[in-house]
């Protein structure tokens, strides 16, 4: 072979692999894992966690997106939020799903007034977080109210003026 027909064979060469070589690296990267912004839209809320919701990682990939303990109930409850999948319990916490999430009879609809954020995350068995909300602090007293024994009153438990500034209760 002549230099000249081994010259045009390494630009040749040369132009092939200049032009292949990206084409399969866009092929070999992995992309965002597929759905995962729809499948987020089905919760209640996710933005305090986002994809470590689900994944076990926080910026999942199609090539590494392992799912997490909620994750994987939700995707065997075939990617649906409903009361099944807030009444269980994916990370073995104290708190079930639906309490995690903010939404804890599964309809789909955050329980609480102003910012629709996560308790916990119901993926991590170390974060449940029981916080004391005004509206929670309300139920609590209403279940005392109800409950009070023969020998107490609600008055042994609440004084007027706490209960309307929203402090804590008086102990007896």
């Amino acid at each position: 072979m002549s230099k000249k027909a081994w010259h045009r064979l390494a630009i040749g060469l040369f132009a092939l692999v200049a032009c292949a070589a990206p084409l399969f690296a866009l092929l070999l990267t992995p992309d965002p894992a597929e759905s995962t912004p729809d499948l987020m839209l089905r919760l209640p809320t996710y933005q305090k966690f986002r994809c470590v919701l689900c994944h076990t990682s926080a910026e999942p990939a199609a090539g590494s997106a392992a799912l997490g303990s909620f994750g994987d109930d939700f995707a065997t409850n075939d990617r649906i939020w409903d009361k099944t999948l807030a009444y269980m319990n994916s990370d073995d916490d104290r708190c079930l799903n639906g309490f995690e999430l903010g939404d804890q009879n599964g309809d789909g609809i955050f329980d609480y007034s102003g910012e629709v954020v996560e308790h916990s995350n119901p993926a991590d068995g170390a974060d449940c977080s029981i916080a004391l909300t005004i509206q929670t602090w309300g139920k609590i007293k209403e279940v005392f109210r109800s409950e009070l024994p023969d020998y107490m009153d609600a008055g042994d438990l609440f004084s007027q003026d706490h209960e309307t500034d929203g402090q804590s209760p008086r102990l007896p």
